[in-house]
């Protein structure tokens, strides 16, 4: 698996990695939440932003998913696109996942 890090520029635009990571941190936070109602306030924004997301993620032909980790404490996640996986900067989501 390619780290992103060091090549998304050659592989996808800065739109792109950013959204895949918006993507990621979004899913997570879903998750965790997945037994509350997601019909009002902040879960519901988040709900929505992520539909957008993972509607621009098929029409890009790419797939976000969560990857097993050991540690409890770090949070991977690959895109798969063009027949590839990279591994996304779990550093960027962890900050984004503080940040909301």
């Amino acid at each position: 698996m390619i780290d992103i890090r060091h090549s998304f520029k050659d592989i996808i635009d800065n739109d792109f990695y950013l959204n895949a990571h918006r993507y990621a941190v979004l899913d997570f936070e879903l998750k965790k939440h997945a037994r509350e109602d997601f019909k009002v306030g902040r879960l519901a924004r988040m709900h929505e932003e992520y539909q957008k997301l993972d509607k621009f993620m098929k029409e890009k032909g790419a797939m976000i998913s969560q990857l097993p980790c050991q540690n409890p404490f770090m949070i991977a996640y690959k895109l798969t696109y063009k027949g590839e996986d990279y591994l996304l900067d779990s550093e960027l989501i962890g900050k984004n996942i503080r940040l909301l």
